[in-house]
């Protein structure tokens, strides 16, 4: 089985990730959505429904240990503890790690499963990366959608970049002060009861696992430029990756210490498996997902951090070779206290 670990922060995106997961050529007794949520207690009974409906096998979970949710999004090291809560609940040999609001191609699992299969089988290490194909999702938001909690709200528009609009972000002292204004804006709103109506879909026209999304305008193609074949690790993101469960493991997970808003999660994570487990990356394109950009309509994780706080902490384990790191929770042992429980249930 291939577990696939998505870790939700934001309002809508569910209907793309459902119906991507419907159309999927892998059965669907052969993979399982573990989604960490943020919003788990705004739309659990949305997430069971639409499971049901779609014949998925879905573990839906808030972030263990994160006592302030929604607005736990802003804890230190967050998005690792969400993907190391969802290696506690993975039930798979394989992990794919996709973002939300990620829709993956029809084959995509199959061809992530059948390459870690394969692996497994002549005993070596490998990630499989796949090409990510970014769209452009303003001109689709629904009409009474608020645009007030992400860069849209400082007239940034991602798919549509120009340094002039997003310098306010490049700037620490206007960045801290942009995103705690979206912050207040956004617990009032979800307090307020304004944001139910797009937990599922912040669309005028949800998506459907019969949707067109080549109407969608693609306006990034990551890794297309990059050869097929053997890569290296700072190349490896965690859009659209596959490990075998027992490395992450091995390592501890995702390093929660890395908790600035500006990503080398994915790079400090490579280096330590390549470090520690001699593990190798292969990018692979047809194993490829469409991510519907949407910084501009969610709070950006670790605003409060400097931009390069990320990149100093990846540089220092480059620097000194020692690729030290993971979560401070007991992966495996919380792993084995849920199976048990589950067991005797």
């Amino acid at each position: 089985m291939i577990s696939v670990l998505v870790p939700q922060n934001r309002p809508g995106g569910l209907d793309v990730l459902f119906s991507g997961l419907a159309r999927q050529t892998l059965p669907s007794d052969q993979f399982e959505l573990v989604l960490i949520d943020d919003l788990h207690a705004y739309r659990a009974d949305l997430v069971r429904e639409y499971a049901a409906r779609r014949d998925l096998q879905v573990t839906h979970v808030p972030p263990h240990g994160v006592p302030r949710l929604p607005s736990g999004l802003y804890e230190p090291g967050h998005y690792q503890r969400a993907l190391n809560t969802g290696l506690i609940h993975a039930r798979g040999d394989t992990v794919l790690v996709l973002c939300d609001y990620t829709m993956p191609h029809d084959s995509t699992l199959e061809v992530h499963n059948s390459f870690q299969r394969g692996m497994a089988a002549i005993g070596e290490r490998w990630c499989l990366g796949g090409q990510v194909d970014c769209v452009d999702i303003t001109p689709h938001l629904h009409a009474d959608f608020p645009r007030l909690y992400g860069w849209l709200a400082m007239g940034h528009d991602p798919a549509r970049y120009t340094e002039e609009t997003y310098q306010p972000w490049l700037s620490p002292r206007t960045r801290i002060a942009l995103g705690n204004k979206w912050r207040a804006a956004y617990e009032r709103d979800l307090k307020a009861g304004i944001l139910d109506r797009f937990m599922w879909s912040v669309f005028a026209e949800p998506v459907t696992p019969e949707t067109d999304i080549s109407r969608f305008r693609v306006w990034q193609r990551d890794k297309s430029e990059t050869a097929r074949g053997q890569i290296h690790h700072q190349l490896m993101n965690l859009k659209n990756n596959s490990f075998a469960l027992e490395e992450l493991l091995a390592v501890r997970g995702f390093d929660e210490d890395l908790d600035g808003c500006h990503g080398h999660q994915d790079s400090e994570l490579a280096g330590r498996l390549e470090a520690n487990r001699g593990m190798r990356y292969m990018l692979y394109h047809p194993a490829s997902v469409t991510l519907f950009e949407a910084h501009g309509i969610g709070i950006i994780r670790g605003y409060w951090k400097p931009e390069d706080h990320n990149l100093k902490a990846y540089n220092r384990k480059w620097d000194s070779g020692v690729w030290t790191g993971g979560s401070e929770l007991d992966l495996r042992g919380m792993r084995e206290e849920l199976r048990a429980a589950s067991g005797s249930a």
